[in-house]
């Protein structure tokens, strides 16, 4: 399930190599090889099997109440969810995967093979391609995250797609212990409680002892470990209690596998809980590494510098820097976004040059700018301007504006000699060349 844009999601039904290109496979392997017939029939079971899937995938986002359509030649469905939620998309694609995903998952795995025509049941199936598929995924999302490396550890990209197939071999694991031990449904109800009430009970024994990742880089797994020492004792007192309970309810007996899994799953149950109290108490999350975010003034100067300047016209800004002393860069990229004009030398952090430099110097990602002269010219407008600095700058770049953001740092009172104020407002500053 991914996230498209606001009012949709992207739901997937994807062939797990029963049909497309591996149907087409077959048939040319047969032209090419004469195989078997035997494939023939096997390609015509593996389609029948996809379309089944995407039927009770279709069924599962009717009965969320969403609307869907599919495009052609795909094997995705667009899903409309207005009428469900009005929430951002990204905090309604959490969740679906982590309320509404389970069950769909759970509907999934627990289809059984239909009864002989004598009435017997059918053993369950053996893992199968779709299986295999997905621990082969999962496997090496986990090895690619471990081979790699980038300047910013942008190689955990690898585990964090493929824990989605994890999610649903696991999800599709545990109905298989649950049907194996022959679970009954009032059980497994209680025992997803049992697993709920303990993972909001670690939760809250956090938010008691402020739990939470810290620094040094060691301590940000904090409340990792102090989930994991928590479930395991609770697992430890169960297991020195189930004799007890085994006597006192032979119902549980053969079962205590099924709870320790259900504990072990229920783990992240306070995930949506918890994002809602740590925005409550810390205040929203930034979504850049520097912790900045788009201010109101940033938006509307930005927005007015749009308006009032052509498209060629290049663009100044100040960053938090000492002229002539090393700078690295931010992650803030408002004015580009937002004003939509090319800046002299802008946050760098995602230029490919910037890349190369980190993997050089091993260093990372936007340490160090690559052309000093410039990031110093740069700076020295804002911080200690001469005529004949803003006038080079104007003649051999086509800087025109220079903006002033007074969070990253206060101008030179001499700026507003050389310069035309044309823009005012909380802390955003922009100034003009003016005409000679």
């Amino acid at each position: 399930m991914l996230v498209y844009d606001r009012g949709f999601i992207l739901c997937g039904c994807p062939p797990l190599g029963v049909t497309g290109e591996q149907a087409t496979e077959i048939v040319i392997a047969r032209r090419r090889f004469h195989i078997e017939e035997e494939w023939v029939a096997a390609d015509a079971k593996l389609r029948a099997d996809y379309w089944d899937r995407k039927e009770t995938l279709c069924a599962a986002v009717r009965q969320a109440g969403m609307t869907y359509y599919e495009p052609g030649g795909s094997y995705f469905l667009w899903c409309e969810y207005s009428g469900r939620s009005d929430d951002d998309d990204t905090v309604f694609h959490e969740q679906m995967l982590r309320t509404a995903g389970v069950a769909v998952l759970g509907t999934l795995a627990s289809r059984t093979a239909p009864p002989a025509p004598d009435g017997t049941a059918v053993a369950p199936a053996r893992w199968a391609s779709p299986e295999w598929f997905l621990l082969g995924a999962l496997l090496c999302g986990v090895a690619a995250t471990l081979v790699l490396k980038h300047p910013t550890w942008g190689q955990v990209i690898f585990v964090r797609t493929s824990f989605v197939c994890g999610a649903i071999l696991s999800a599709a694991g545990a109905v298989a212990l649950i049907e194996r031990r022959r679970v009954s449904s009032r059980l497994t109800a209680a025992y997803v409680a049992v697993a709920v009430v303990l993972s909001l009970g670690v939760f809250a024994l956090g938010v008691v002892f402020d739990v939470r990742p810290r620094v040094p880089t060691f301590r940000a797994f904090d409340p990792i470990f102090f989930n994991v020492v928590c479930l395991g004792a609770a697992i430890g007192v169960g297991a020195l209690a189930w004799p007890v309970l085994r006597r006192r309810w032979p119902v549980v007996r053969g079962t205590g596998g099924v709870l320790v899994l259900a504990v072990i799953l229920g783990a992240g149950a306070y995930g949506i809980p918890g994002e809602i109290y740590r925005t409550q108490r810390y205040g929203s999350a930034a979504y850049s590494a520097d912790g900045s975010l788009v201010t109101a003034d940033r938006l509307v100067a930005a927005r007015w510098l749009r308006a009032n300047s052509d498209p060629d016209d290049v663009v100044a800004v100040n960053h938090k820097c000492e002229v002539a002393k090393p700078c690295s860069s931010g992650s803030n990229f408002w004015l580009e976004a937002f004003g939509e004009r090319r800046l002299l030398v802008g946050n760098w952090m995602y230029a490919p040059r910037a890349v190369t430099e980190a993997v050089k110097t091993n260093t990372w990602l936007g340490t160090t700018f690559w052309d000093t002269p410039l990031l110093d010219a740069n700076n020295a407008a804002f911080y200690a301007p001469t005529p004949e600095l803003i006038e080079s700058l104007h003649s051999e770049h086509n800087v025109r504006w220079f903006v002033v953001d007074r969070s990253e740092g206060h101008e030179s009172p001499l700026l507003a000699d050389l310069l035309t104020l044309r823009y005012e407002a909380g802390q955003i500053l922009i100034y003009e060349v003016p005409d000679r």
